[in-house]
Order: C-alpha cells, then sequence, then structure tokens
C-alpha cells in the first residue's frame, strides 16, 4: 500500500524525555511545536529507569526471591499510576473518557503483569521468552498515555503495536530486525493513520520472533525501532530525542570544553558509536537509506539543533571530528616464532573467542606473522587467557606458541575523522601528543 504523498518524520524519545507526567506533557509539547505539514510517528521507550527495575524483579523471581520480586513490582505499578493520573489531569478540556480510558489500559497492563511474575518463578527454559515479555511492559504505558499526549499536542493520535512490524530473525542475544518483512507489511498498517492527518505512536525496544514470541531489542533498541520504521516508511528523516545536546568532540565528563559536532557523515557517527560515544548505539544506522537524515537533538532544549547525519553525504569540515574511547578494556598478545607462515591461527585464536560470546573491538597483526594482539572487555580477560592456554596447549609445549599474555586496565582511544585520509600529518601529531 502506497504511503501518503506529504513526506514522514519520525520521532524518538527515550526514558530520559519520560520520567514522569510532567515530562511526557513536554513531549507533547515538543511534537505540538514541530512543523505539522509532514506525517509523524513517534517511538517511545519505557519510563525512565523502568527497564532496569524489571530486570531486578525478573532476578529476584528466578532465585525464588518472590517477596523482593513482589515489592518491586508493587512499587513500579504505584508510580506508574501516578504518572497515569498525572498525565490524565494535565488536558485541557472537561471530558472524563480519555482519563478512564488510560486507567482502564493501565490497570490491565499491570494485572497481566502480575500473571507473567506469578507464572516465571517456576520456569527454566521458558524463562528468556516470558522475561522479555515482562520487559515489553516498560513500553506500555508510554503508548497507552498517547490519547491524552495528543490531546495536549492538539493532535489526535493512534498507535500501533511495534511487535508486527519489527521481527528479529531469531531469539538470539542480541535480536536482529528483518528488514525485509518490515518494509513489506509496516506502510499497509501504518499508512491508513498517517493518511487520516494521526499522528502513529510505537513502543520502540520490542519485537516478535519468528514464532510470535515478544522479543526484546537489547541496548539501544528504541533508536534501532526508529531507524527501522524509517526505512520501512521512507521517511525523510528521523530524529532521536536525548538527553545530551548532541554527539560531542569529546566526553564532556572528561573534557569540559568539548563542544558539539553539528555535522557528521554515518562512518564518522558509527565510529564514534562503536567507540563508546552511547549518544548513539552503531546499530542504530544499519536500517537507514542513502539520502536518509538522522538527527540528534536535546529535549531539554528543542530549539538546539544538535548532530545532523545524512546518510552518503560525506560531512565538510576539520579532518578531525572527535576523540572517544572505550574504557575497561584489556590487550591480549598471542605471540611464538612457530606461529610464522602457519595458516589458521588467527582462525583459531577468534573462533575460541566467538565461541565464547566475547566481542573484539581492535586487532592488530605484526607483518610477520609471529604476534597476533586484539583488545577485550577486562572482565572477560581472564577467561580469554584461560581458553586459549587450553586450545594452543600442544603449541605451547612445543614453543611454537611463545606465550599469551593479558595487560588488562586499559582504554581504548579512537580519533574519528573521515577526512583524516586526505590530510597528512595526523597520525604525527596523534602520537606526538
Amino acid at each position: 500500500m502506497a504511503l501518503q504523498s506529504s513526506p514522514i518524520v519520525v520521532h524518538k524519545f527515550g526514558g530520559a524525555a519520560l520520567a514522569d507526567a510532567a515530562a511526557i506533557s513536554h513531549v507533547a509539547a515538543i511534537l505540538a511545536a514541530e512543523p505539522t505539514g509532514p506525517a509523524r510517528v513517534v517511538v517511545t521507550s519505557a519510563l525512565q529507569g523502568v527497564t532496569n527495575v524489571l530486570l531486578s524483579a525478573i532476578g529476584h523471581a528466578l532465585a525464588g526471591e518472590h517477596a523482593e520480586a513482589r515489592a518491586i513490582v508493587n512499587a513500579l505499578k504505584a508510580r506508574e499510576h501516578a504518572v497515569a493520573e498525572g498525565v490524565a489531569a494535565g488536558g485541557d478540556d472537561a471530558s472524563r473518557e480519555v482519563p478512564a480510558t488510560l486507567a482502564v489500559h493501565v490497570g490491565e497492563a499491570d494485572d497481566e503483569l502480575e500473571r507473567q511474575f506469578s507464572t516465571l518463578g517456576g520456569l527454566k527454559g521458558e524463562a528468556l521468552g516470558l522475561s522479555d515479555a515482562i520487559l515489553a511492559h516498560g513500553e506500555r504505558l508510554p503508548r497507552e498515555s498517547s490519547p491524552r499526549c495528543s490531546r495536549l499536542a492538539v493532535s489526535p493520535t493512534s498507535w500501533w503495536t511495534a511487535r508486527r512490524s519489527c521481527r528479529p530473525t531469531a531469539v538470539t542475544e542480541t535480536p536482529r530486525p528483518d528488514l525485509e518483512w518490515t518494509d513489506a507489511l509496516a506502510a499497509g498498517i501504518i499508512g491508513p493513520f498517517l493518511d487520516r492527518g494521526l499522528i502513529v505512536v510505537v513502543p520502540g525496544f520490542i519485537g516478535a520472533g519468528g514464532n510470535g514470541a515478544v522479543v526484546t531489542l537489547g541496548r539501544g533498541g528504541s533508536d534501532l525501532t526508529a531507524t527501522v520504521l524509517a526505512r520501512a516508511l521512507d521517511a525523510r528523516e528521523v530524529t532521536l530525542w536525548k538527553d545530551v545536546p548532541g554527539c560531542m568532540t569529546a566526553d564532556p565528563r572528561l573534557v569540559p570544553e568539548a563542544r558539539v559536532v553539528a555535522t557528521l557523515d554515518a562512518r564518522e557517527a558509527s565510529e564514534l558509536a562503536y567507540y563508546g560515544a552511547k549518544v548513539l548505539h552503531p546499530r542504530t544506522l544499519i536500517p537507514l537509506r542513502h539520502g536518509m537524515t538522522l538527527r540528534l537533538r536535546p529535549f531539554a532544549d528543542p530549539a538546539a539543533a544538535g548532530t545532523t547525519i545524512v546518510v552518503g553525504r560525506v560531512a565538510r569540515g576539520a579532518p578531525v571530528r572527535a576523540i572517544s574511547g572505550i574504557s575497561q578494556q584489556a590487550l591480549v598478545a598471542v605471540s611464538g616464532t612457530g606461529m610464522m607462515g602457519v595458516p589458521g591461527v588467527a582462525a583459531r585464536v577468534f573462533g575460541i573467542l566467538a565461541a565464547a560470546h566475547v566481542s573484539v573491538s581492535m586487532i592488530s597483526q605484526a607483518s610477520s606473522e609471529q604476534s597476533i594482539c586484539f583488545t577485550v572487555p577486562s572482565d572477560r580477560a581472564a577467561e580469554v587467557a584461560d581458553r586459549l592456554r587450553t586450545a594452543f596447549a600442544e603449541e605451547l609445549a612445543r614453543r611454537e606458541v611463545d606465550e599469551i599474555v593479558v595487560r588488562s586496565d586499559l582504554t581504548t582511544v579512537a580519533v574519528v575523522g573521515s577526512g583524516m585520509a586526505r590530510t597528512p600529518g595526523i597520525a604525527a601529531r596523534i602520537f606526538s601528543a
């Protein structure tokens, strides 16, 4: 089904922008102030901190600590009802229909959450699926609040469940959205609402597995939902509303004079995201098509431009755009004169890491092939070294591999900028510093 001819923009609001009723009202005000020409899809996260609260309750329930889990759930329910009442009271009309409907929806969600936790403690193999269903609860209240938000924003609203559009290919540690499946269905489901001039509010972070069960999309999942839907709807741009001014030239907690980078190209943004700039998860950029615009804007200052990323366009300006880093890293070195010219050593090393689900952030190999160095999270370094020593026990005994050395508590520093490739002397300045 073809979408309307007017351009589409996608807005995503995270938990920090949805802390309480006042914050939700601020979101409504931001939407009201945005240009009304484009059709709008709004992706929401859970209320601030709710996902972590649910994870804690799940841990207690699985450990058989039912009293602790129930106390956490009761506190969460009280908070959600308080937020719902605050949202309902914030309207400018006398109708009781929307507040009553909101209270019913929140009550039904809380009843379902109670049933899920009463079941969770007795599960083993099925616990992962139910845990994901419980975590999905966090995204429900912002969505259920959307009719009231829409009145504050002076625009009608509908919602649509992301589980019908964002289907990961498998239930894994990091589920991947099925982009082709989403592309085929999203327009037909969302398009009619947009054609009627409605804002469509979608819960982020959650999707459906191949069997239809609820799965969660992991860190950055709501941002990923936004870009997946933007791709499927051929949206003009995506705005991720953040609690920071944008992508910074450095971590402002470490470098007070850090400033906002006005424009980045997609490769620069991806590198910064990978190397610790937590304002953006690397997966967020994957679904975007050539020419689409991604904006990172501060919800505390909606007039600020933030950072703009246009996929496929080279950002002009300084050759070095920003400096980032990953702390708590360990450098692991596998070295030995007997490794030179022996095929398959690197494959064995990284096969061991893959089997252990260990992420590698950097790899270096000597041109003589006598050493391989790579970085891993410090808390996995001892395990990695033990696995490698076991796998290469015979080579160590024959001195074909001399040693496996670990240096912990390091930081990988990344100097990022596409223009560095065309600018002589950058590396010299880095290493001189």
